[in-house]
């Protein structure tokens, strides 16, 4: 049976086929059983070889997969336990080296997880810290040495925080606050135009 065969045997989601083609040689296989298959399907792929199963099984697993991979040496793998796992693991993860992993934090996590990416050192971290966190949060972030960040300061804070903005240096910043206030969706990935 060939990779597509088998990929398609594995969108029909049998039992018994997952079963058979969890031990495929083709990692996309294993790559849609992760994604398609049952918990116990995913605890044998736990430690797959593939860093893209992994990710899957990080992503559709349980609390028990996001805990096995914690540490895992793959940073999307740690980024997507950041995205989808719970608090007690951003916990874990919240001192990555890794940006990704601090970025999904910031975004995904509590406002106390928030407040200590406050001031990391990746201008993007904060500024998802200035997007998603809340008033007392873009209140520090008002005077970020880095735009972008002041940016969704203007973008996402309160009246009082636009007006402090409006003879900000930058031309975007300026720009933001002098237009009329927007909602922006929460879920929108571009909020840097």
């Amino acid at each position: 049976m060939n990779e597509k065969q088998s990929i398609a045997l594995v969108k029909i989601g049998h039992p018994e086929h997952l079963d058979k083609l969890i031990h495929s040689k083709s990692p996309r296989v294993r790559w849609h059983i992760a994604q398609r298959g049952t918990d116990s399907h995913r605890d044998k792929l736990v430690n797959d070889t593939d860093e893209n199963v992994r990710e899957q099984v990080a992503k559709y697993g349980n609390d028990s997969h996001k805990d096995r991979l914690l540490h895992d040496k793959d940073p999307d793998v740690r980024t997507e336990i950041a995205t989808r796992g719970n608090d007690s693991h951003r916990d874990k993860l919240i001192n990555s080296k890794e940006p990704t992993v601090r970025r999904a934090i910031a975004r995904y996590g509590s406002d106390s997880h928030r407040d200590k990416l406050i001031k990391d050192k990746d201008e993007e971290v904060r500024s998802y810290v200035a997007q998603f966190g809340n008033d007392s949060h873009r209140e520090k972030l008002i005077k970020d040495k880095n735009p972008n960040v002041r940016r969704n300061v203007a973008r996402y804070g309160n009246d009082n925080h636009r007006d402090r903005l409006r003879n900000d240096k930058d031309y975007y910043v300026k720009r933001i606050v002098s237009a009329p206030k927007v909602s922006y969706d929460e879920d929108d990935d571009n909020v840097y135009e």
